[in-house]
């Protein structure tokens, strides 16, 4: 599949933010993606039904790490420059944070990433299996359209794409 980042700069092309709502409607289990194009960095979003407590984030933690450092080690590439996952538990919810530098980024990766935090959170990831009716489509092309008519004109910002009730939202700054 190749990798994320276009020539020109990952989040500013076509390619790139397709790439962007692709992983979003690929996987319902991603809630946000946030891609900052001057760090270069990607922040995937995935949410957990439950508390996740500090060991077992630790064991979700290191299973990442090894995961990614196995398929790196099998495509005989170098560590990524920013691989980091973290979560944020709020009562009975867990958002665990996955955070990349898009330049070594691949799409497997991120596929990778998704089945290794659904295996290990025991299948409890949040997931929004809705699927858009023509009408939704439509809307959803014209919408990712006209952000990708305001990326062409301001190059370099902030891009962010949610998950909300079945469509993918993206925005731009």
């Amino acid at each position: 599949m190749g990798q994320f980042r276009s020539p020109n700069g990952w989040g500013t092309s076509p390619r790139g933010v397709g790439a962007l709502i692709a992983v979003l409607v690929r996987y319902p289990e991603v809630s946000s993606l946030d891609y900052q194009a001057a760090e270069g960095v990607l922040t995937l979003t995935v949410s957990c039904r439950s508390a996740i407590a500090p060991d077992a984030f630790a064991h979700i933690q290191a299973a990442w790490a090894e995961g990614l450092g196995m398929y790196r080690d099998c495509l005989h590439q170098a560590p990524p420059r920013m691989a980091s996952l973290s979560v944020d538990v709020m009562d009975s919810v867990s958002n665990l944070i996955v955070t990349r530098d898009v330049e070594s980024l691949t799409v497997e990766e991120v596929g990778l990433t998704i089945e290794i935090l659904r295996e290990e959170t025991g299948g409890d990831l949040v997931s929004d299996p809705a699927d858009l009716v023509e009408e939704e489509l439509l809307a959803q092309e014209e919408n990712i359209q006209a952000t990708l008519e305001s990326l062409r004109d301001s190059p370099g910002g902030r891009l962010f794409a949610l998950r909300e009730e079945g469509r993918v939202l993206v925005f731009n700054s």
